[in-house]
């Protein structure tokens, strides 16, 4: 039986370099035992074939990815008490107007709304009251500039369902293409979709502003330059 974190320190506990999860691991709990790897699926795998008795992850994305590689073995066990570590958009450091509109934008759009946009995607429902009053009240200098920039072009991570994936015809899918798809719906704002979802290139294409948008990414201390 699994409660807590407490009860891993004398198993292994399978993570991804670099990702959040891992970071904190090392940092609030340096005793644990850690096998790195390279990427999510080779994590999962580890514990599906004992090589890790454990992994650390969120309720919407693993399970589907356990899912998609018919893995029947892994159950998930308990909160983890982990900070949480919500995926963002990443908007160029240039333009703080898009920056605060996409923001009131997200604030105003219901809960109920947001809901039914994770809940299409994940394997947990998760019901929300309506309420009323989602206005978004942008100031006459946002105003001005969605009105002088007709065009956001918009980049998604091709590999990371259920938030962002493509389908075999090449389309991007997920929890952050519907989301920011309805936040420019109800901003007024017209999308242009980066077609490549490799992170390196799409990542590359936003630092020379090639890319305004990524709809998909976590907060980190060096992405905030």
């Amino acid at each position: 039986l699994v409660s807590s974190i407490e009860d891993l320190r004398d198993k292994k506990v399978a993570v991804v370099e670099g990702y959040a999860v891992h970071r904190e691991l090392v940092e609030k709990y340096p005793n644990l035992n850690l096998l790195v790897f390279d990427n999510i699926e080779e994590v999962i795998r580890a514990v599906s074939t004992g090589k890790a008795y454990a992994l650390i992850g969120d309720l919407i994305s693993i399970p589907v990815m356990i899912n998609d590689f018919g893995l029947k073995n892994l159950k998930a066990a308990c909160p983890s008490g982990l900070s949480d570590h919500p995926l963002g958009m990443g908007i160029r450091n240039d333009w703080p107007e898009l920056r605060d509109i996409l923001d009131k934008t997200i604030e105003a759009i219901p809960p109920y709304d947001l809901a039914a946009i994770k809940n299409k995607w994940a394997p947990f429902s998760v019901d929300y009251g309506i309420s009323s009053g989602n206005v978004i009240k942008l100031t006459d200098e946002e105003k001005d500039w969605l009105k002088a920039h007709q065009v956001v072009t918009i980049a998604y991570p091709g590999d990371y369902g259920p938030y962002s994936f493509q389908d075999q015809h090449g389309e991007f899918k997920g929890i952050s293409v519907d989301l920011v798809n309805e936040v420019a719906r109800r901003a007024g704002l017209k999308l242009k979709t980066y077609p490549d979802g490799n992170w390196t290139n799409l990542y590359s294409a936003a630092q020379q502003h090639e890319v305004d948008v990524i709809g998909g990414i976590l907060k980190r201390p060096e992405r905030d330059q």
